[in-house]
């Protein structure tokens, strides 16, 4: 609607900046003639500010599990995503690279480590939500930030090789438009 109106706007503008050419190649000037008065002629200015979101977190940008238990979830400390929205709300949107803690030495049959991203009532499951790409985290999110915490899940300790552990999870802050 605001791009119809918008459109419509430029369009009258247009019109009544447009000029009237003559054969002889002569310009005599806008056709209605409200934009110019003698020496006088108005420029109408139209612009528009995109809808943009931009997110950080505080301090570094990782959490450390520490040595995770096979039985009982290990919690990482809140680490703050601090989200910046030129708009009233932001859908947030999470995805990982390798939808679970893998090492860098696990071969093909070992095991990743489960884990889950919350932050209050959001959640993001690497078991139910990874593997498609981005998933919804905090829809119509209206806070200026979100306090992420890493819970890993237990885990079949003769599956899941010894050693590091790693994950990149992604989040996609999104401005929700004017209506």
């Amino acid at each position: 609607m605001n791009k119809f109106m918008l459109s419509a706007a430029t369009v009258l503008v247009l019109s009544s900046l447009s000029m009237t050419a003559h054969a002889d190649g002569r310009d005599r000037g806008p056709q209605n003639g409200r934009s110019c008065n003698g020496d006088v002629c108005e420029l109408k200015i139209i612009a528009e500010v995109e809808e943009k979101c931009y997110c950080r977190f505080d301090g570094m940008d990782y959490v450390n599990l520490g040595k995770l238990n096979a039985w009982s979830p290990t919690t990482s400390q809140s680490k703050k995503l601090k989200i910046y929205c030129n708009t009233r709300k932001a859908d947030v949107q999470v995805k990982t690279k390798n939808d679970g803690l893998k090492g860098l030495y696990d071969h093909h049959g070992d095991e990743d480590v489960e884990y889950v991203i919350q932050s209050g009532s959001y959640k993001f499951d690497t078991k139910a939500d990874g593997h498609k790409g981005y998933q919804m985290f905090a829809n119509n999110f209206m806070g200026d930030s979100l306090d992420i915490v890493v819970k890993s899940k237990p885990y079949d300790f003769k599956k899941v090789k010894p050693g590091h552990k790693f994950d990149i999870a992604y989040f996609k802050v999104t401005p929700v438009k004017y209506h």
